[in-house]
């Protein structure tokens, strides 16, 4: 079984054939976690509807970057979909495993741990982080590690 969120392997593998192979002859069940009909959900046996960017609250950011973004919800999911936190809980609720996956956070709540656990990390790196304005959103350019003019 292959279950899949996040990003499309036929977007980014460098051996297309080779990975279509593998997909269609070895596993069982494909599930992927999907927001557009691309070439990994047409191969897949189930589609989970998964957010855009815009119809969720997220952190983005990459190791290279001077910033951590807040990616606030701009408008709600549309259809079933829901963000890709919510269709975990949800399997891992089917699976008798809640608390194990969730450890009593929501997505908000997860979002704001996480935000925390890099403060200091980014602090020791020289890019000092402000607090979060309340625990639910991020709502600001989290660090800079110089002044943009």
């Amino acid at each position: 079984m292959i279950h899949w969120a996040g990003g499309n392997p036929f977007h980014h593998h460098q051996d297309l054939n080779r990975l279509l192979a593998a997909w269609q002859s070895k596993p069982e069940t494909i599930v992927v976690n999907e927001q557009y009909w691309t070439p990994t959900a047409k191969l897949a046996d189930i589609v989970l509807p998964a957010t855009t960017s815009l119809e969720r609250e997220d952190i983005g950011y990459a190791s290279r970057e001077r910033f951590m973004i807040a990616m606030k919800k701009v408008l709600e999911p549309v259809g079933q979909a829901r963000d890709d936190y919510d269709i975990f809980a949800a399997l891992a609720e089917r699976l008798g495993a809640t608390d194990t996956f969730t450890e009593g956070r929501t997505s908000a709540q997860w979002l704001s741990w996480m935000y925390e656990e890099s403060r200091p990390r980014a602090s020791r790196g020289g890019r000092p982080c402000r607090r979060l304005r309340n625990s639910g959103s991020v709502n600001c350019w989290i660090w800079r590690s110089r002044r943009l003019k």
